[in-house]
């Protein structure tokens, strides 16, 4: 009762007397007559064609050979039954001159079909007469056919051409329905119709006018449209809020308007009573008196709810309003420029290789940089360390070969870092006071250097220098208060035979170097010296010439 209700508020329809034969529905016999003068003319017989509009405006003629269910009697065109595919319209030709065109817009009928509200009313007063009957298709009336009237869906009466009133009870309002049923070719075929009869009382219109305040419903809020921006998928709910004054005598209804047209199959469930795709129930908080609410669930926004609209709708005794919810996607962002696009690909891609090839740079030139730095700085790291020597240089003095190794440590190795680089080195055979134990003093002087720079060769194999050799890996290694150097005077790589100790020294911290090649002051192999040696002030102009004159 509740839907039946709820439509009879929503729909307001001019009310008619008499049905207009349907023919709507799928599965049911339609008749279609030509409104051209059809009769005979110089006692010859009058040529009518039927034809059917093709979506490409042009025509095709209609034969019983192209489809038996369609046949053309006279000024008639019968459809036996219609089906969903004969939408569309069709135009009679009378000697060859076009009349009236028929359109057909056939429907699957719904279940509830006859508790539909239909096009087809009339409205009666308390008391007053009525009848109500149906148009028969004049092919039905010389053959036997049966017929069934249904009220509100139930059976009401059988095999009668008209239901007839004397007085008119309230009770009698009720959508009225038939289905006439024939017989043709050994097939069944139902016509179906209906008619709402409205049933007045003045009486009980007076008396409720007295004891209650009239209210014209309104739906509160600007406009009769609201547009909400949603996403796709989102979880939606929506309130619809009306004045309904202090009358009981409302409705308030939700209806998915995917028909365009108001409809019984639109209407929103209850939450309550079902569990559906979408809802609608009483706003939980309480509102003022006179102020009713409803809100509309809907659990996931998809496609339909975006493609067709929702309506509130609100009517009690007197009158009726409504307003529509749309919902639309929200608009994206605005597309960025081809050539933003572009620009910005492109900054990004050369950005990204400027940083690639300076953390190269940086790599490559990390030992300039880090000296530039020194130099700019004026970085000291010598201070306050109690150590008297930046360097204690090892290596071969007493090989019964020639004294490559010597010359160059003592002749170039030397000079350049005491007097271009202003270090203070530590040489055994030089600084030692003569007598001492050797390995006491040579120990003393491994503990006042900040380095142990080791001029490794082929030669590099006396005791003295081995031993050097093992304190000074001893003293970085595990007691960590020195850093070694290793000058690879003689390659490595050339070596048949390398102390184990010594192959566990970083690579980093081994200089090759490579004769005429590592002499100049600007050469790899003193930039890496310089680098691998504490960090000092650089040697003024007047410290450096005075060095020189010594």
């Amino acid at each position: 009762m509740y839907r039946q209700k709820a439509v009879c508020f929503i729909f307001r329809f001019a009310c008619l007397m008499e049905f207009v034969y349907p023919c709507y529905f799928e599965d049911e016999y339609c008749v279609l007559k030509c409104d051209g003068n059809t009769s005979k003319r110089n006692d010859t017989e009058v040529t009518i064609t039927w034809h059917r509009r093709l979506p490409s405006n042009a025509s095709e003629i209609i034969s019983a050979d192209i489809d038996s269910r369609i046949l053309t009697n006279g000024n008639l065109l019968e459809f036996w039954p219609l089906s969903l595919n004969d939408s569309g319209e069709y135009i009679c030709t009378v000697q060859g001159k076009n009349y009236t065109v028929k359109a057909l817009n056939v429907k699957k009928k719904n279940p509830n079909y006859c508790r539909d509200v239909s096009t087809d009313c009339f409205s009666k007063t308390v008391g007053t007469p009525a009848i109500i009957k149906y148009n028969l298709p004049h092919e039905f009336i010389s053959t036997s056919y049966s017929v069934v009237w249904y009220k509100d869906c139930k059976i009401y009466a059988e095999n009668v051409s008209e239901l007839s009133f004397k007085a008119l009870k309230v009770s009698d309002s009720a959508i009225y329905a038939y289905v006439i049923t024939h017989v043709y070719n050994g097939q069944y075929y139902n016509i179906s119709g209906k008619i709402r009869l409205i049933v007045d009382d003045p009486a009980i219109k007076v008396k409720v006018k007295d004891v209650q305040e009239h209210v014209r419903p309104r739906i509160t809020g600007l406009g009769s449209t609201v547009i909400t921006e949603v996403e796709m998928g989102q979880n939606v709910s929506v309130k619809c809020e009306a004045s309904v004054g202090k009358t009981p005598m409302f409705q308030f209804s939700w209806i998915h308007n995917k028909s365009r047209v108001d409809n019984l199959d639109d209407l929103i469930d209850d939450c309550e009573s079902h569990i559906k795709k979408h809802c609608m129930r009483k706003c939980s908080h309480k509102k003022e008196e006179g102020i009713e609410c409803t809100e509309l669930i809907i659990p996931s926004i998809n496609e339909d709810d975006i493609k067709y609209p929702y309506v509130c709708s609100l009517a009690n005794l007197q009158d009726s309003d409504k307003k529509t919810y749309i919902f639309k996607l929200k608009a994206k962002g605005p597309d960025i420029p081809k050539n933003v696009f572009t620009t910005s690909i492109i900054v990004a891609v050369t950005c990204s290789l400027a940083i690639i090839l300076l953390f190269v740079l940086c790599i490559f030139f990390r030992i300039e940089i880090v000296l530039l730095y020194r130099n700019i700085t004026g970085l000291d790291e010598t201070t306050g360390d109690s150590k008297e020597y930046d360097a204690y240089i090892s290596f071969e003095s007493y090989s019964s070969l020639k004294d490559e190794e010597r010359d160059f440590a003592l002749g170039i190795l030397a000079p350049v870092l005491e007097n271009n680089f202003g270090f203070k080195l530590c040489i055994f055979e030089r600084d030692v006071t003569p007598g001492g134990a050797m390995v006491d003093e040579m120990n003393a002087f491994l503990e006042k250097s900040r380095r142990l720079i080791i001029v490794f060769s082929k030669n590099y194999a006396s005791d003295k220098a081995m031993y050097e050799l093992e304190s000074g890996l001893h003293k970085a290694m595990v007691e960590r208060n020195i850093k070694v150097i290793l000058i690879e005077f003689t390659p490595l790589s050339e070596l048949s035979f390398i102390p184990e100790s010594l192959q566990l020294l970083k690579k980093g911290n081994r200089v090759k170097w490579k004769g005429e090649k590592s002499q100049p002051l600007n050469s790899r192999f003193w930039k890496k010296i310089q680098y691998l040696m504490p960090a000092k002030p650089a040697l003024s102009k007047s410290d450096f010439h005075r060095l020189h004159k010594i």
